[in-house]
């Protein structure tokens, strides 16, 4: 007993030591950064005062400095490292909605968004310093390129459901309603652009993007809550699992993600409609069933809605079979009225924009789809083992993917199928109906990226819809969750025998060497990156056998967790985008002639740019295509196939050739344009990078308005002469 003792004592006193290395490393951290921010005068921030990347930082460090603190007197006081753990995540558990509440504020009044705006650098050749974290992903270009420009163009107008500064005929924005802010009933079901309403342009935008990712973390955990049938711990670790995975972080601000959480929301709103009792309760219950679901039906995005919309109605259908009994008369009734609601709200947004999504629909791209699935191997249900680099280092154009296309969901299916056959074999079942659902629906998604179905089946289950791709992410986030189920109820005994842990350790290393072969990853990883890799995800896949659920956890957040929150940056404002001084001259010449039509030149990201500083833009992205405009200029049948889809519109001139269109891209056309054929497009002002004196001739005169201080970026007024 007294050897116990001591070795408690020496293992307390090791632990303090620990702690205290780590406390003199955060402390010259913090003065490290003191110093840093410091001798740079606070130039890190230009937009709501200098000493915001400095109080972020310090606020951060002060934070980690208390845990510590705490970590010690814990210690001291004889608690174990792991039961200071739990008491902390108690705290965190117990509060989390007013810990929640708290950094929203902050975050909001201080303009922190997660965008890389940064990108828009190479754009205007301006350094905007707006960046206090991380690195832009230009990759993200459907967020910083299109949507944020939309979104500005939006605010600038404020909120119509036409916005006539986007084409030369104005652009519906009913459809894009979860995209962008309007002014229309259906912005019910987009909580996220509800504070552009009233708020000042960046604290709207970080709006957005702080409660989108606040309402994953907490509808994450209370999903998993319930699934996990209350396992605190694993439901907290689960909900960062899920928030900040690769999948969701490469996608972050996309309609996959909006998906993701108005799919779970809508889950735990039914799964506790069941379970209270009081009518306020149900209103409130019933009035997120109408937000959340009128974000999943809106979106818009068959090819993910379709997957989670599968999901859900089987939760949906296993819930009511098993509470149909408790519903009232009066359950009837206000049931009834939120889903006419729904469809109310649904029909008075899509049935204006029929003729535009029919159009959409019968565009050259993306137009309408006929997938029967397959395409893809095996080895691509593990392409998360080298996820944990592609923050770091971009993955090779070899593979033929791109970071975001390569991003997945940690697992742990192998081990999770192991152990819950042993426990079917041993009589012994995981009692958990929702486990079931999942298992169901990650072979069913599994099957549709590897094997092709008849055409007849793929169209009347709609899957022809759902690419391989957007299977695939289903099939990772039924993954998160049967793997959470499990996890939860891992016991250290589990009753493998060694020859069977060996057995199974050595197929499932080899079938991880052989997925990052096919994959391309080993020469990505390179030798010593793939052994080590494999080494540590077989090691963990030890520990869940092992029922070592603690150690399972700690390696999710290393390898899943921690890598996420270094994919997207953290930003102070709209700095690159707002207060350049090409934005600025771009403002100046909108505010003294707001109807002048805009064109960028030679260039897919000028147009955008022109667009978010309030101009009317001819070439900004066309979500559908202005026919009738291209028409104008071309009666060439052959360019209608070019011009008749979604496409960043890129125009240069020529004095002398023919106006012709070329596809450069599936969403990318180039126009090169006969300049006396400008007129006809009624252009007035064009930004450019290149000078455009040289194309003046007798039918029109390009007037240089301003330029950039390095001579790099130009504005001119057009003059027709005729």
């Amino acid at each position: 007993m007294m050897m116990n003792q001591k070795e408690k004592y020496l293992s307390r006193n090791t632990e303090n030591k620990i702690l205290f290395c780590i406390l003199g490393f955060l402390i010259a951290i913090l003065l490290c950064g003191l110093v840093y921010y410091w001798k740079n005068d606070f130039q890190n921030i230009v937009v709501i005062g200098k000493q915001i990347a400095f109080i972020f930082f310090a606020v951060w460090m002060f934070l980690f400095l208390i845990v510590t603190i705490y970590f010690i007197k814990m210690n001291q006081l004889g608690k174990s490292f792991l039961v200071t753990t739990k008491i902390l995540l108690d705290f965190f558990i117990n509060y989390r909605y007013r810990i929640a509440a708290i950094v929203f504020v902050i975050l909001v009044v201080l303009g922190i968004n997660f965008s890389s705006l940064a990108s828009w650098e190479t754009t205007t050749y301006e350094e905007s310093h707006s960046v206090i974290f991380g690195q832009a992903r230009s990759i993200r270009s459907d967020e910083w390129l299109v949507e944020t420009p939309w979104v500005l163009s939006q605010y600038n107008e404020r909120f119509p459901t036409v916005n006539d500064d986007i084409r030369v005929d104005g652009q519906n924005m009913l459809f894009m309603s979860t995209k962008t802010p309007i002014e229309h009933i259906s912005t019910i079901g987009n909580p996220y652009n509800w504070g552009y309403f009233f708020l000042p342009i960046e604290q709207g935008y970080a709006w957005h993007w702080v409660l989108k990712l606040l309402l994953l973390l907490l509808f994450s955990y209370e999903f998993l809550h319930i699934i996990t049938k209350e396992s605190r711990y694993v439901s907290f670790v689960g909900a960062f699992w899920i928030a900040f995975s690769p999948t969701i972080a490469w996608w972050f601000d996309t309609s996959v993600i909006e998906i993701v959480i108005a799919f779970q929301a809508l889950f735990i709103a039914v799964f506790y409609y069941f379970r209270v009792s009081k009518v306020y309760q149900k209103i409130l219950l019933l009035v997120m069933v109408v937000i959340f679901g009128l974000n999943f039906i809106l979106d818009l995005y068959p090819a993910f809605q379709i997957v989670l919309g599968y999901v859900f109605l089987g939760l949906l259908i296993y819930l009511v079979i098993k509470n149909y009994k408790k519903l009232k008369k009066q359950d009837i009734i206000f049931i009834t009225l939120s889903v006419f609601f729904i469809i109310a709200v649904v029909a008075v947004t899509i049935i204006p924009s029929i003729s535009d999504i029919t159009i959409m629909m019968s565009t050259s791209y993306p137009g309408s789809r006929m997938i029967t699935g397959g395409g893809m191997r095996i080895s691509d249900l593990t392409r998360y083992l080298y996820n944990w680099l592609i923050p770091f280092v971009d993955v090779p154009p070899e593979t033929l993917l791109n970071n975001c296309i390569a991003s997945a969901y940690v697992t742990f299916i192998p081990a999770s199928l192991i152990i819950i056959l042993k426990s079917w074999k041993e009589k012994k079942y995981l009692d958990n109906g929702y486990l079931k659902i999942f298992i169901a629906f990650y072979i069913v998604f599994a099957l549709w990226i590897l094997l092709p179905f008849p055409e007849l089946f793929a169209k009347y289950t709609l899957l022809y819809m759902v690419t391989p791709q957007m299977s695939l992410m289903g099939a990772g986030l039924m993954g998160v969750y049967i793997s959470c189920i499990v996890i939860s109820q891992l016991n250290e005994r589990p009753g493998f025998s060694k020859k069977g842990i060996i057995a199974f350790l050595s197929i499932l290393g080899c079938y991880f060497l052989l997925a990052l072969y096919f994959n391309q990853a080993i020469s990505y990883l390179g030798i010593i990156g793939t052994s080590i890799t494999i080494i540590i995800f077989l090691l963990a896949n030890y520990f869940f056998i092992m029922g070592k659920k603690y150690a399972v956890l700690i390696f999710v957040c290393i390898v899943s967790i921690i890598p996420g929150f270094f994919v997207n940056p953290v930003n102070v404002g709209l700095a690159p985008i707002k207060e350049t001084v090409l934005a600025k001259s771009i403002q100046e010449v909108v505010k003294e002639d707001p109807k002048g039509l805009w064109m960028g030149y030679d260039s897919v990201t000028l147009p955008n740019y022109i667009l978010a500083e309030g101009g009317k833009v001819l070439n900004s992205v066309h979500y559908y295509p202005n026919n009738r405009l291209w028409a104008q200029i071309s009666n060439d049948t052959n360019d209608y196939t070019i011009y008749n889809r979604f496409a960043h519109i890129q125009i240069e001139f020529s004095a002398s050739e023919k106006t012709k269109f070329e596809l450069v891209a599936t969403d990318h056309i180039k126009i090169t344009l006969n300049v006396n054929d400008l007129e006809k497009l009624n252009v007035k002002y064009i930004v450019s990078y290149n000078p455009l004196e040289k194309f003046n001739n007798q039918n029109v005169s390009f007037i240089k308005q301003s330029q950039n201080d390095a001579g790099t970026i130009f504005i001119y007024q057009v003059i027709y002469n005729n």
